[in-house]
């Protein structure tokens, strides 16, 4: 997958831990540190989270003209 050349550094790393039985995406940095995925001195340009052992997302803010569709579960077949 090609990432675009103009995307802010809004980069972080994240991974899954389990919290009361249930697992969950819990935002970190290179090194695997919990950090605030909202304070913006914590994010990345896309080639340093990429380089790091960690998942790669990016941030939404107020800012941006992007916004982001999440879809769940879409591998489940549609039933009518």
């Amino acid at each position: 997958m090609a990432i675009p050349n103009d995307l802010p550094a809004q980069f972080i790393n994240w991974l899954v831990v389990d919290r009361n039985g249930k697992k969950t995406k819990v935002p970190c940095d290179v090194n695997g540190h919990f950090i605030d995925a909202h304070d913006q001195k914590n994010w990345l340009d896309f080639d340093s989270a990429n380089a790091s052992a960690y998942s790669v997302g990016f941030v939404i803010s107020d800012d941006d003209s992007f916004f982001f569709l999440d879809l769940d579960k879409c591998d489940v077949p549609l039933r009518m």
